[in-house]
């Protein structure tokens, strides 16, 4: 849906070379950090078990019972909690307890610092990509602006959306030329 939204912005600012666009990102610090946390969480488990990420590649989903992720988990885990030798050796002949990879997951995941900093640049990160289709589209890149990212609460937790503003404006550098035009004539 959000696609199709886009092209028909990028459809209206074909059409009319008077029009500008400015994007207006922005971020639900609880939804957002969430969504950081557990991305960061998937790249140190990849990590973890020793897998190269391409530039630009993001790591998949966590599977808890891949003995491999299991073992990245508890290596993760351990070091969180500065656990000794011993207790890790004991932990290796033990079978964990149900729920066990999960609670670790989940302590880890909330261990991961999400910054302001972190936020804004995701916020600014998601800007640039509806810029990015637009420009693609054939807008011209001056009728795209990008405002400061700002603090919202997202319009569905349900769904984990959090909406962007977009603003048509009258395109200001055509205005002054149909201005000039018409003095001129």
């Amino acid at each position: 849906p959000e696609q199709e939204k886009l092209k028909a912005v990028s459809q209206a600012l074909a059409k009319r070379l008077g029009l500008a666009l400015t994007v207006s990102p922005s971020y639900d610090v609880a939804l957002d950090t969430r969504a950081i946390q557990v991305q960061m969480l998937r790249t140190k488990v990849a990590e973890e078990m020793g897998l190269t990420l391409e530039p630009g590649q993001k790591a998949g989903p966590i599977d808890l019972t891949n003995p491999k992720v299991q073992k990245a988990i508890n290596s993760l885990h351990d070091d969180l909690t500065d656990k000794g030798l011993l207790k890790r050796l004991k932990d290796k002949f033990e079978t964990p307890e149900a729920g066990h990879y999960e609670a670790a997951q989940e302590k880890l995941t909330q261990s991961i610092e999400v910054k302001e900093s972190d936020l804004t640049k995701l916020a600014q990160t998601r800007g640039e990509a509806i810029r990015e289709v637009l420009v693609v589209a054939g807008i011209d890149t001056q009728r795209v602006r990008i405002d400061k990212p700002v603090t919202q609460k997202a319009s569905d937790k349900k769904a984990n959306i959090t909406q962007t503003r977009l603003t048509l404006d009258v395109n200001k550098s055509v205005a002054k030329a149909e201005t000039s035009e018409t003095k001129s004539k």
